[in-house]
């Protein structure tokens, strides 16, 4: 996910174990930008507001 003009970023993650995600919410404001929340259960969260959002597929063979 690439996303363009961040502001308000908050991020809230644990160290204890690599971050898996458990919910995606994405919202689109009045003011035509995108407010995004990633959940990552217990150990955290990360927020934010954008101007624009893009789903980008990754190489397969990428590590």
């Amino acid at each position: 996910m690439i996303c363009e003009w961040v502001s308000g970023m908050q991020i809230n993650l644990g160290t204890e174990s690599k971050p898996m995600t458990w919910e995606i919410i994405y919202t689109k404001t009045e003011q035509n930008r995108w407010q995004l929340t990633m959940d990552f259960t217990n150990q955290g969260s990360l927020k934010l507001e954008c101007s624009s959002l893009h789903l980008k597929t990754l190489d397969e063979n990428r590590t």
